[in-house]
């Protein structure tokens, strides 16, 4: 099952990289690191093997970096780290090493879409504690928990597609609203192969030359629930960009996943800050 996921991702980039033009080569490029807290009130007795009656204080550090190989093509790489607090005792992981690429389809005044693809290797701890904190961060991180979950090899890849609706790209304020879906495969060593859609809406809006409100909607669709059903699990994301932060931009937003399991049982809450810069 590796050796087909290894295949698929390298058959994906091998394709992109030959429908890219080579016509307008380009030098830019990003680097940044996406910051994330979480909290997980454990007063569940599943988890009081793992933290007695605490909570699980959890932080993500991903820092990553992508150049611009050519007019549409950029290809980046991503390194998560995953920390945790519980029971009086912490533990700090590496996740899984993650290569990304994104192909831009259309560039227009009040339109724009785009192909996100990822493919994460296995890198994450798989004994002991550092192995639990991972567990319990790719239970936590939603939208990918692929970076964190030990043993398990991801493949994603994602098309977006963002309009426009101010009266000229260039005005301070205005609103923007996007869609995303795709597909992503986590090949699971020991456990059953997990198959997930995620469909994404968003929404932009314009405060200032500097500042925009944010707001994201997921659903995302799981085959193969625990349960022996299929399974959905719902987020929204609220907060603020803000542009001119040195050479750079910062996204605080707020993390709230929506289903009874996560917001009642385990009172799951998050904040996540974004800070990229251009070089």
């Amino acid at each position: 099952m590796r050796t087909k996921t290894w295949t698929a991702s390298l058959a994906l980039a091998a394709t992109l990289a030959y429908v890219t033009p080579d016509s307008a080569r380009a030098d830019g490029g990003t680097a940044g690191v996406d910051l994330r807290y979480g909290s997980i009130n454990i007063n569940n007795p599943f988890f009081a093997f793992l933290v007695g009656d605490d909570d699980i204080s959890l932080i993500g550090i991903d820092i990553y970096a992508n150049k611009e190989l050519s007019s549409g093509l950029t290809l980046g790489g991503r390194l998560p780290i995953a920390h945790a607090r519980f029971d009086d005792d912490a533990q700090t992981t590496l996740g899984n090493l993650t290569i990304e690429l994104r192909y831009k389809l259309r560039s227009a005044l009040h339109s724009r879409s785009w192909l996100d693809s990822s493919f994460s290797i296995a890198t994450a701890d798989d004994d002991g504690e550092g192995a639990q904190v991972a567990a319990a961060f790719g239970a936590f991180w939603i939208p990918d928990p692929g970076l964190y979950l030990p043993n398990t090899n991801t493949a994603r890849l994602i098309y977006n597609q963002q309009w426009n609706l101010q009266r000229n790209a260039h005005a301070n304020r205005g609103l923007s609203l996007g869609v995303a879906a795709g597909a992503q495969f986590l090949s699971i060593d020991g456990a059953e192969d997990r198959f997930r859609i995620p469909l994404i809406i968003g929404a932009h809006l314009g405060l200032s030359a500097k500042a925009q409100a944010l707001a994201r909607l997921s659903t995302y669709w799981t085959s193969g629930a625990d349960d022996g059903e299929d399974d959905f699990l719902h987020l929204l994301e609220v907060g603020l960009k803000l542009a001119g932060v040195g050479q750079g931009s910062l996204e605080i937003l707020a993390y709230l996943p929506l289903d009874e399991r996560y917001r009642d049982t385990f009172e799951v809450w998050g904040l996540t800050f974004g800070f990229r810069t251009r070089f």
